[in-house]
């Protein structure tokens, strides 16, 4: 009686443990949606494609921009505004620039 017993508690635990299991497996693969900002940026990396100007692997949004600001001068304090945003809102939480962030690469015409 106790040998069944035994046995039921196992399987029980066997069951239980594979379902946590699969869902921890299912949530885990799940991509996470990407932060406002970085969307904000990929937007920002798109509107240099059409002049054939792209971020290179492993470069950041501040040295990118500064390549940027070489390229186009015109443009330089616009940029400069930009990546200040970008590096307020990554680097010190302050949430209140991403609407300045958002703005500015809104308004960002590029020729």
């Amino acid at each position: 009686n106790s040998l069944w017993a035994f046995v039921i508690f196992v399987a029980g635990f066997t069951v239980l443990s594979l379902f946590t299991l699969v869902l921890y497996l299912q949530f885990k693969s799940r991509p996470r949606p990407l932060a406002t900002h970085i969307k904000l940026i990929k937007t920002f990396e798109k509107k240099w494609i059409p002049l054939g100007e792209s971020r290179a692997t492993g470069e950041t949004v501040s040295a990118f921009v500064k390549r940027m600001a070489t390229k186009s001068p015109e443009h330089r304090h616009e940029l400069e505004k930009i990546a200040l945003y970008f590096e307020k809102v990554t680097y010190q939480n302050r949430a209140e620039y991403l609407e300045k962030l958002q703005s500015s690469i809104k308004n960002l015409k590029l020729k």
